[in-house]
């Protein structure tokens, strides 16, 4: 593998049997393009164009990321990238609406990993694209406010369709690989590590066709779809917002001196309303909806935790991680305990997760834990985000924090959100069905794993994991109960004593411990998963606990009205499964015969009473949070008392 530019490593090239295959190499930075890598990848592109040797190109990029875009560092300083993108006739660059000149011969993009804005348009400009299990697409154009330059609007409707492409540029909503398939932007997608080898088979099929007829019809076809996107493509942009938080440079017309007499008086007044627009166009960077709209999705700033920022920049720049600080962060409102923000790293939406201030309980918010999971699991599990960085550090926030990869997807509460109600394709199945499909098949999926096969086989302790699990919490039962256990707590905890000695261990497999809708995200529009949350209890044990976690909180309209007010799955919405068939539902998903879950229920529900309780405990005096979690006493009691009514019928 050759540096396309000597000194810089940020492009390189490999030539293998007629096939050249240049890689797009700024990892820490998504692969963004600065004007140096733009003008070394066209020039890279021209040499294999000219090289009698060279068939087939394949454009990739180094891991995570396929190409984040354009540099927004260098957008927001010099904005030689930008102008470099923005070419003009005359300008001796590409014709309008291309990033590179025409070459001649096959272009197949390898999308490794995230494809996004501009980066989307290199994608698009590829002749063939093949996804690994870890692309993704997104048109972010209207988030960063700036109109695209090359191609967007014409080549993304040719591909998916007209109103696909509207909704996925005006929303900025990801498309995950199975979908791009669908779509048919990509036409095959293949396992993470095949991708390359994949790209190889492919060029070499097409190295067997006729040379001449190859590049007759190649160029035919070309000259087509080029009518179009000179039309539509190569406008100028005409008005630039500002990004992290410094003006985008653009061309201007000369004025005459006329012009410049009459707009003399005015000056005060439009820089207030670019001061105006630049705080708009910043909160809608991190935000992802209009700019005037209450997001949901995040906490009111009256009630966001505040974190230093500034450490948390010097942090990430030590290990060569850039944080946009002029883009406030965003909490999200979501999660009962952690804390996480959407922050801006090297130009890309991420997630700093950090456990909430104060002590934690036993065996809550393990950062660590998570993090050493995160960092191993996407290999063999798709939904899992990937780790970007882990400090343990704790002078920087007074606790162990980490960030990751954001993924853009919707979550499902207590409720099902109208814009996934509403979201139904005739003949599709019930929502509520579908959605339970999906959640049945991340867990029966991350079951089948095995833990050796992406470095977790270590994780924790299997062996006696259920004794384990009674005794951790009686324990944590004790410490919440300092006065004294209830009597339903006792009768539970003796009863699961005895019975443990009876149970099966079952096969170790990796758990979650906390596996339900709104610890997965999914496409507004497919309902497909797009991301598994939260992996801070993640362990070996017996998968029917993790299945028993989540059937602990699915309750149904004939269970005690006290435990109504629990409200974590929409399972009191009608369509939903009773709990019976949710069982049914995971083991044909998993493949295994059904099993008893009298034991494992009612150690879910102490769990979930405890933890429950832990949760009163620690937020009720909480001037900001306590009103959330005031009511988790009663919840807690009636749990208990349900399971205990439970177990007293069963030997």
């Amino acid at each position: 593998m050759v540096d396309a530019d000597p000194g810089t490593g940020e492009l390189l090239v490999e030539r293998v049997d007629g096939v050249a295959v240049l890689t797009l190499h700024r990892p820490k930075a998504r692969n963004a393009l600065t004007a140096r890598l733009i003008r070394t990848l066209r020039a890279a592109l021209a040499a294999a164009d000219a090289d009698d040797a060279v068939d087939v190109v394949v454009l990739t990029g180094a891991d995570p990321a396929f190409c984040a875009g354009l540099d927004l560092g260098e957008v927001a300083g010099s904005g030689e990238n930008l102008r470099m993108a923005q070419t003009r006739p005359g300008d001796g660059g590409p014709p309008p609406g291309l990033p590179w000149e025409p070459i001649g011969k096959p272009l197949i993009g390898a999308i490794n990993g995230p494809a996004i804005t501009g980066g989307f348009e290199l994608a698009l400009h590829c002749d063939i694209l093949i996804a690994s299990q870890r692309a993704a697409f997104a048109d972010t154009h209207t988030r960063v406010g700036v109109l695209p330059s090359w191609g967007m609007s014409v080549l993304l409707p040719r591909a998916v369709g007209e109103r696909r492409a509207l909704r996925m540029s005006l929303s900025g909503e990801f498309l995950d690989p199975v979908a791009a398939q669908d779509a048919g932007l990509v036409s095959e997608v293949v396992p993470h590590d095949d991708l390359l080898p994949a790209a190889h088979r492919l060029g070499q099929r097409i190295r067997a066709s006729d040379p001449a007829t190859r590049v007759a019809f190649l160029a035919s076809a070309r000259a087509i779809a080029a009518q179009g996107t000179a039309a539509g493509a190569g406008r100028p942009v005409a008005r630039l917002r500002r990004v992290a938080g410094t003006r985008l440079q653009r061309r201007r017309r000369p004025r005459t001196p006329r012009q410049h007499r009459r707009r003399e008086p005015r000056p005060a007044r439009r820089r207030s309303r670019r001061v105006r627009r630049s705080r708009r166009v910043r909160r809608a960077r991190l935000g992802g909806r209009g700019v005037t709209d209450v997001d949901p999705r995040f906490r009111p700033s009256e009630t966001t935790v505040a974190q230093p920022w500034d450490r948390v920049a010097a942090e990430l720049a030590r290990h060569g991680l850039h944080l946009d600080t002029d883009i406030a962060p965003r909490q999200f409102a979501g999660g009962l305990a952690n804390l996480n923000y959407l922050v801006l790293v090297d130009g890309s939406p991420a997630v700093l997760r950090r456990p909430p201030p104060g002590p934690s309980a036993e065996g809550a918010n393990d950062m660590a834990r998570e993090w050493r999971v995160l960092r191993r699991l996407g290999a063999g599990y798709p939904l899992a985000p990937r780790g970007v960085h882990f400090c343990t550090d704790t002078g920087v926030l007074g606790v162990q924090f980490q960030v990751l990869e954001y993924r853009d997807g919707v979550t499902v509460g207590a409720t099902v959100p109208p814009a996934l109600a509403a979201a139904e394709p005739p003949g599709a199945g019930s929502v509520p069905k579908r959605l339970t499909g999906t959640l049945q098949a991340a867990m029966a999926a991350l079951h089948a794993l095995d833990p050796a096969s992406v470095g977790l086989g270590e994780l924790g302790r299997p062996e006696g994991f259920l004794g384990r699990q009674v005794e951790g919490w009686a324990r944590r039962a004790a410490a919440v109960y300092p006065d004294g256990l209830p009597a339903a707590a006792r009768a539970v905890i003796g009863w699961l004593r005895a019975a443990v000695v009876d149970v099966p261990a079952g096969e170790a497999r990796l758990i979650h411990c906390d596996l339900k809708f709104d610890n997965m995200l999914v496409d507004p529009v497919t309902l497909a998963p797009v991301a598994v949350l939260d992996w801070d209890m993640t362990t070996r044990g017996d998968p029917l606990f993790d299945l028993a976690v989540l059937l602990s909180y699915w309750i149904e309209p004939d269970d005690p009205p006290a435990l109504h007010e629990l409200r974590q799955v929409p399972s009191l919405e009608p369509g939903f499964p009773r709990r019976e068939q949710v069982a049914a539902g995971y083991f044909a998903a998993a493949g295994r015969p059904p099993a008893d879950l009298g034991f494992h229920l009612a150690l879910a529900r102490l769990r979930l009473a405890i933890a429950w309780m832990q949760l009163h405990r620690r937020f009720a005096d909480d001037p900001v949070a306590g009103p959330r979690y005031a009511g988790f006493a009663r919840i807690a009691d009636a749990v208990l008392g349900w399971t205990a009514d439970l177990t007293a019928t069963r030997p």
